[in-house]
């Protein structure tokens, strides 16, 4: 006989988790009745292991709009934990029946489209492969064809509304029209049982979000071949004046054989086609990869918000994390318009400087610092292979026109001096011009009284410093302003800007290793500030654990040190010079309480030994 297992534990709450009562269960309260348990027979023969493939019941309702993907996975939750208790398999379209989420007249018909293998005529849907807000993908197989192609299904209410349908069927065109091995190509369309589809070459791999779960991060051999991949594909879409508006790590599959392929035109927007579906300030694109033009709204966008998107994403497939995170959506896009990315070599030591400053450029604020375009980019690439600077440094500022004296004495090839703004003469707005038959000014009274005036002021400033002076204590030195410490301007930016001090603080940590005390201090100010779930705050966690874990072994080697020193200086009589080396030794390490007890035994056993040595 099996063992029988224990329930399974539901991972929010740790108990088994028990569905509340639908709000549609009353149609199914008490008893099932003889006609809705003809109905269950004939899902447990729907649901039963068949050899032939189909797409699950609980599926199709979801695509048919009856149940939401969260109720049918609280569903399967149950029926595993019934099969886990009782060792028996509740089909999930009794559980459907049971809540209430299908009626009679329903259940024919999900039972009329699984015996059609979907509600797409011609293909025969085997698997849900993932949803998005522009409908759901499904694994299929063109019957007339026998070929596997993955097809994109828009649900019924979404497939009337005219903004989702106008937005799909630009998204199917522009697939049709683009032919490149690093894009998802579109094969045929059209509208079946009140769905909308599209169906698409279906590429075997994983997303890059999935990757980033599996791998953490990528090499830079690998990073530099997936994105000359991705800007040839940005290249050949911008050709035709499209924007994708939604690069991320889900929208990129990556096949086993090192091929990555765009998907998801879902967003994307072709410049010269004058449809405009998106109200004009509203947010686009995914907030973790969005750029900041996007995140303000704007409209007139181009190729270079897809490069600042595609840089965040190959920053987080880089380093492991985003380059920024905030705890709510507001502060995201806040910085995304106004913070600079840190380093990424800050969060991966091992990325060359020259991948880093391509990443940097391409997460420009402005669009006019980032690259031009793809191909400007690959350039860089290029360069970087060569061994160069992959980006070339700013154009100097030109220096401003030196002042020179003209043969008459008077200044010039200088602009002349701006007019008083406050005025409103006409002729002060043109600039003054002087007129041949204008006379000369005369200067002689304000050539006297300049010297007055200065002398005035020198007198004045000289009688204030003497009253300062004689206010004075006698004895009192006149001491500067001190300059804020280093740990002061530390401390007032972890309160203005914790993310900017942990980066702070991380910086110093590598590059003072000769100061544990003040790395300690930072990196644990920082901790205390970051959220947990801040990317930033792991880094931060570790390089603490090893800045505790390194000034413990140097407080317990000094205190070492100290021994030995205190045991030869009293071995030789030289009880002043030990009496200097217990008082100079650190007080960081003392805040450590099993070096201050140990520091503590070592001077009570040195202030034994001197009182019994002295005279």
């Amino acid at each position: 006989m099996r063992e029988r297992l224990p329930p399974r534990p539901h991972p929010s709450t740790g108990i088994a988790r028990l569905r509340a009562p639908s709000p549609r269960q009353g149609a199914c309260e008490g008893s099932v009745g003889s006609e809705t348990a003809l109905i269950l027979d004939a899902w447990k023969d729907a649901d039963a292991e068949t050899e032939e493939e189909r797409l699950p019941f609980g599926e199709l309702a979801v695509l048919e709009e009856l149940v939401t993907r969260d109720q049918l996975r609280e569903l399967l939750e149950r029926q595993a934990h019934d099969y886990y208790r009782k060792e028996r398999k509740v089909k999930i379209g009794t559980l459907l029946v049971r809540e209430g989420y299908l009626s009679k007249k329903e259940g024919k018909r999900l039972l009329k489209i699984q015996q059609q293998a979907g509600p797409i005529e011609g293909y025969q849907l085997l698997e849900h492969l993932g949803s998005g807000g522009m409908g759901s993908v499904f694994r299929a197989i063109q019957e007339e064809t026998g070929r596997e192609l993955a097809v994109k299904i828009l649900p019924p209410r979404a497939t009337h509304d005219r903004r989702y349908r106008t937005r799909f069927l630009r998204e199917a065109k522009l697939l049709a029209e683009l032919d490149h091995p690093n894009l998802v190509r579109c094969y045929a369309q059209g509208e079946s049982n009140d769905h909308l589809y599209y169906a698409m070459e279906l590429v075997p791999g994983r997303t890059g979000r999935a990757l980033l779960k599996r791998e953490g991060f990528l090499y830079e051999e690998d990073l530099r071949s997936y994105l000359r991949q991705m800007l040839s594909a940005m290249d050949h879409y911008w050709a035709q004046r499209i924007v994708h508006r939604d690069i991320k790590p889900e929208n990129i599959m990556f096949t086993p054989d090192g091929v990555v392929k765009l998907t998801d035109l879902g967003l994307s927007r072709q410049l010269d086609d004058g449809v405009h579906i998106t109200r004009a300030g509203k947010t686009l694109g995914t907030p973790l990869y969005i750029s900041p033009e996007l995140a303000q709204g704007k409209s007139d966008i181009d190729i270079r918000s897809d490069l600042y998107s595609l840089g965040a994403t190959f920053y987080h497939l880089a380093c492991g994390v985003p380059p920024f995170y905030a705890p709510s959506q507001a502060e995201l896009l806040k910085q995304h318009v106004e913070d600079p990315a840190p380093p990424p070599r800050m969060h991966n030591p091992d990325l060359s400087l020259g991948m880093e400053a391509i990443l940097l450029k391409l997460l420009e604020k402005q669009p006019e610092d980032r690259f031009d375009d793809p191909r400007a980019v690959l350039d860089a690439l290029d360069r970087l292979e060569r061994g160069e600077h992959p980006v070339p440094p700013p154009k100097p500022v030109p220096p401003a026109p030196r002042r020179r004296l003209g043969s008459s004495g008077q200044v010039g090839a200088l602009p002349r001096r701006r007019p008083y703004a406050g005025s409103g003469s006409s002729a002060l707005r043109a600039g003054y011009q002087p007129s041949a038959a204008s006379p000369p000014r005369a200067h002689g009274l304000r050539n006297l009284l300049a010297p007055l005036a200065l002398l005035a002021s020198f007198l004045l400033l000289f009688g204030l410093g003497v009253l300062w002076g004689s206010a004075r204590r006698p004895g009192e030195a006149l001491r500067p302003r001190e300059a804020p410490s280093a740990e002061e301007v530390f401390a007032a930016l972890l309160e203005r800007q914790p993310r900017e001090a942990a980066r702070e603080a991380l910086r110093f940590d590598r590059a003072h290793p000769d100061r544990p005390a003040q790395r300690l201090r930072r990196l644990e100010a920082a901790a205390r500030r970051l959220p947990e779930a801040d990317p930033l705050r792991a880094e931060v966690d570790l390089r603490l654990a090893a800045a505790r874990t390194e000034f413990a072994d140097r407080a317990r080697d000094a205190l070492s040190r100290l021994e030995d020193t205190l045991i030869e200086r009293v071995a030789h009589g030289q009880w002043v010079e030990a009496r200097a080396a217990l008082r100079d030794f650190p007080r960081a390490f003392l805040d450590l309480p099993d070096v201050r007890a140990d520091y503590e035994e070592l001077r009570e056993e040195f202030e034994l030994q001197a009182s019994a040595k002295a005279p």
